[in-house]
């Protein structure tokens, strides 16, 4: 038999690819089918009329097609038949799309045809919803067969019509490589090039995002105008995915139809802001529900409520909530501040402003404490209205196990995903804590001077307080209670000061003088208690000086 049967028959046993019999090329070069030399698509067409009822991965009946050694081509169904969605090149313009899209480099099945060439992508989910089988996005061919019309794409190693025969290109067979996603791009662009088909109404909506493109001076005003008659469209702008699905078009527009496009965070200042709008006009009556349930507008204030999480700039997709427009700096401080910045309609014209709210790390690991933050810094957010519960689940994960499986599946949460994309910060040394906390002690310790030389009192302060001694070779060294000296500093401070700081400073201190630990003296105080004393000699308290103004350092006087 054939090589197109040995491979039609591979694909369907080893990949589950459903296979398409097509008519294929005489030796003469006409069609196969009664039209011959007269066929619009030789070689490119089904035999069957309603061939995607008689796709098959059954061995036998592919075998049956040839059993006398007939030329057919063979083809792939496009869309949730087999999984899969193609993009197709075959011409200068088409070349430059896919090019901008990053579909020559991109590493998923790939192959070429008499003019151009393929990549074959996994078929991303929205494509199916729209009710048409292909779209071309600047002469770049996508054929995803959605709405559940019928596509198809012929494969190697089938002819074409000019002698031809269609290869796979090399590393990119489906035994070298799988299908990877299409580009996010692409999939917004389709999109947003069938939103008019997807309003259910048939027709492109006239509006100047749609007719032309629009440069700069125009982009904003263009943008809003579009984006507040599609939330003024929306059957509940409080439904988190179809807020998802407004937001992609939107993007996507930007994309193709903004020379030069608008950037992502004036866009969504945009959607954010509009969105707020849209909810307030619905509310006050400027649409009216569109359901002929008595209890629609109780039930629509409730979706408001379960979805406030999207009117604050988080983002809803894919079943499960990303963090959109909030953003996470982590400041390598001391200790380390968690900086969330959470954007907030705050001009006139709608634009969203960004609130910076600083957690610990204990806020951090507490959605409560996040979500009292956020309502503190902003005024007017509250994550946790209706549901704390909900908000618990959203800000740490969640796991779940679906019917008849074993497995559990685990949803990340909100406080992993920022950490994906963030971004750091690394404060000068003298803003650090460890050297404010040094600043702090170095204050407490200067504030006793060396007595006088020619003063026999030369004791140590009974209390614990730094003091100056004279030792037996006429030096002077400081003497001071640790715990009692930043008892004081936290007194008159008026600060709060860890166990873990203290010890951190006095690893610091152990570490600049080389020693193992601070020598220690216990001495009885005129009332009869003896109490124990650090000793300290002025090469330590450089050292400290050095820790507390790193940007002045000095050599310690040894």
């Amino acid at each position: 038999m054939s090589d197109i049967f040995k491979a039609a028959a591979h694909y369907a046993a080893e990949f589950g690819w459903p296979m398409v019999r097509n008519y294929g090329m005489r030796e003469d070069g006409s069609c196969m089918c009664y039209r011959g030399h007269g066929c619009a698509t030789p070689g490119k067409h089904p035999i069957e009329d309603k061939w995607l009822d008689h796709v098959t991965k059954d061995e036998e009946v592919i075998a049956s097609w040839f059993e006398n050694d007939e030329r057919w081509n063979i083809g792939l169904p496009m869309g949730p038949t087999s999984g899969l969605c193609d993009t197709e090149w075959d011409d200068e313009k088409s070349l430059a799309t896919a090019k901008r899209f990053g579909l020559i480099d991109a590493k998923t099945l790939g192959y070429s045809s008499n003019r151009g060439g393929h990549r074959l992508w996994l078929l991303d989910e929205r494509l199916i919803s729209i009710p048409k089988s292909v779209k071309k996005i600047d002469g770049l061919e996508v054929r995803f067969g959605g709405g559940g019309k019928q596509t198809q794409s012929i494969i190697p190693p089938s002819r074409h019509h000019t002698g031809r025969v269609y290869q796979w290109d090399a590393g990119r067979s489906p035994d070298e490589v799988e299908a990877a996603p299409m580009p996010e791009a692409l999939v917004l662009a389709v999109l947003a090039a069938c939103s008019g088909e997807m309003s259910g109404e048939g027709v492109i909506t006239k509006n100047t995002l749609y007719e032309r493109v629009v440069g700069e001076g125009e982009r904003n005003n263009a943008m809003v105008s579009w984006i507040s008659s599609e939330i003024m469209r929306m059957r509940d702008p409080h439904d988190a995915a179809e807020q998802q699905n407004v937001l992609l078009m939107m993007r996507a527009l930007n994309k193709m139809q903004c020379n030069p496009p608008l950037k992502d965070d004036e866009l969504r200042s945009i959607w954010i802001g509009q969105l707020r709008w849209g909810m307030k006009a619905r509310a006050a009556g400027a649409t009216k529900v569109a359901s002929t349930d008595p209890d629609a507008e109780a039930k629509v204030e409730q979706a408001r409520k379960d979805n406030v999480h999207a009117a604050s700039g988080l983002e809803f997709r894919s079943c499960e909530w990303f963090p959109g427009m909030w953003k996470l700096t982590v400041v390598h401080s001391d200790p380390k501040e968690f900086r969330l910045h959470v954007p907030v309609v705050a001009n006139s014209d709608g634009k969203s402003d960004y609130v910076h709210v600083s957690l610990s790390s204990a806020d951090w690991s507490s959605p409560i404490s996040v979500a009292r933050k956020i309502l503190e810094a902003t005024g007017t957010i509250d994550v946790t209205d209706p549901n704390p519960k909900e908000w618990a689940k959203i800000w740490n994960g969640y796991s779940f196990k679906k019917e008849g499986e074993k497995q559990w599946t685990r949803v990340r949460g909100l406080k992993v995903k920022l950490m994906d994309d963030k971004t750091e910060e690394w404060p000068p040394a003298e803003q650090q804590r460890f050297a404010q906390v040094a600043g702090w002690l170095l204050d407490a310790l200067s504030s006793t001077a060396p007595p006088d030389p020619d003063s026999d009192d030369t004791s140590p302060h009974p209390s614990g307080k730094a003091s100056w001694v004279r030792n037996k070779d006429g030096e002077f060294e400081l003497y001071f209670s640790w715990n009692r000296v930043f008892e004081d500093i936290q007194k008159t401070r008026k600060v709060r000061l860890g166990e873990g700081e203290m010890i951190a400073l006095k690893r610091r201190m152990l570490a600049a003088s080389g020693e193992q630990e601070f020598r220690i003296e216990r001495i009885r105080t005129d009332a009869g208690v003896r109490r124990r004393y650090i000793v300290w000699t002025q090469a330590h308290v450089t050292h400290l000086e050095n820790i507390a103004h790193p940007e002045n350092q000095t050599a310690p006087i040894s």
